[in-house]
């Protein structure tokens, strides 16, 4: 049975929420979250490698169809591994997870406890230039350019916004990597998921600046 579409009814409206305010009190910092912001009489966080891998225990079952007694088959767990799967890829939708389950109460354990696994989404540094203050202005080149195009571009934002320009991957000062062509702008630089990111791209430029 696929729990995936259970699981993430069941957190997306209420505990995402809380993990959510977590993760933004830390900053992301995912070795604090664990070993401070998972601190209650409901969950306890660990780390157990730095910056890769974790544990969090859950006291008692926060399953609502078990305490219910409509559940109690300890493959049905399944179902919590993948709600936190959903609540990492919401936190992180850059970065990849692997949960494991290591113990239930519903497998007579004494609480219900994960081992997760955080995996970088990417295996390069982007090169960049920023300058100026305010909201995200992102800058892109085109294909065989490379951030040097926007010299005189970034000191006429730069009076506006906080703006970036970099090598794109495989251009200028940027390696391409063997990662997927896959991961948003603003994690190439480490801009915070932020809906205000603004993107201008080079043939927009030469129509602006014309």
């Amino acid at each position: 049975m696929d729990y995936r579409e259970e699981a993430i009814e069941c957190v997306k409206d209420c505990v995402l929420p809380i993990h959510q305010q977590i993760y933004a009190k830390y900053g992301g910092d995912f070795d604090r979250i664990y070993s401070e912001g998972y601190n209650s009489k409901w969950y306890q966080g660990r780390v157990i490698e730095p910056g890769k891998v974790y544990e969090l225990s859950y006291l008692e079952c926060s399953c609502p169809k078990v305490k219910c007694g409509l559940r109690n088959n300890p493959e049905q767990c399944e179902c919590s591994r993948q709600s936190i799967l959903f609540i990492l890829s919401q936190l992180e939708p850059d970065s990849r997870f692997d949960v494991r389950i290591e113990n239930t109460i519903l497998r007579g354990g004494e609480r219900c406890t994960f081992r997760i696994t955080r995996r970088a989404g990417m295996d390069i540094k982007h090169h960049f230039i920023e300058k100026g203050q305010g909201e995200p202005l992102i800058l892109l080149h085109g294909n065989g350019e490379n951030c040097d195009y926007f010299t005189g571009q970034v000191d006429a934002f730069a009076k506006y916004y906080h703006v970036y320009a970099l090598d794109t991957r495989g251009h200028g000062k940027t390696p391409r990597g063997n990662a997927p062509f896959s991961a948003p702008l603003r994690w190439a630089i480490g801009l915070p998921n932020c809906s205000k990111t603004r993107v201008m791209k080079q043939n927009c430029m030469q129509r602006c600046w014309a």
